[in-house]
């Protein structure tokens, strides 16, 4: 993490990182940016996009790109099970609701795992949009003809 070294390299004091910063987020003070430069928190996308802006630098400067993704460029890969490009997909949920994604509960419904089943929600969701579409672009078609 190079981000204090890069407001020094910009010139910039830490009171005027503050202040553009809190354009995105109220909150920043001079503590939490001493907290992002000393790596202990990390900085929002936003934040993170504004920081590259106002140094006047690449992201890949301030952080190693290995070590963070900030959804700047999403990551393919080729698997070896000749599947097509992947891409990464992380989300946040309850307790309560990862529960329920556990391999006996997904096993039991016929899923071999967690990304079986979100393949066939998503069939399920195609499928579903699809149907939606045809049904709507019939009624505009027989709008038109009326």
């Amino acid at each position: 993490m190079k981000l204090k070294e890069a407001r020094l390299e910009a010139g910039f004091v830490n009171t005027s990182v503050v202040a553009e910063l809190k354009k995105i987020e109220p909150r920043i003070d001079k503590a939490l940016l001493s907290r992002m430069e000393t790596g202990v928190v990390r900085p929002t996308p936003a934040e993170f996009r504004a920081m590259c802006d106002l140094y006047g630098t690449e992201p890949d400067k301030l952080f190693d790109p290995e070590d963070v993704d900030y959804g700047l460029q999403a990551r393919r890969s080729h698997k070896l099970d000749g599947h097509k490009l992947r891409r990464k997909l992380t989300v946040r949920l309850t307790d309560e609701k990862a529960r329920w994604l556990q391999p006996e509960v997904l096993s039991a419904l016929g899923y071999v795992n967690k990304q079986h089943w979100l393949y066939v929600q998503i069939d399920r969701l195609k499928a579903s949009y699809l149907r939606k579409a045809k049904k709507e672009q019939k009624e505009k078609n027989y709008e038109v003809s009326a």
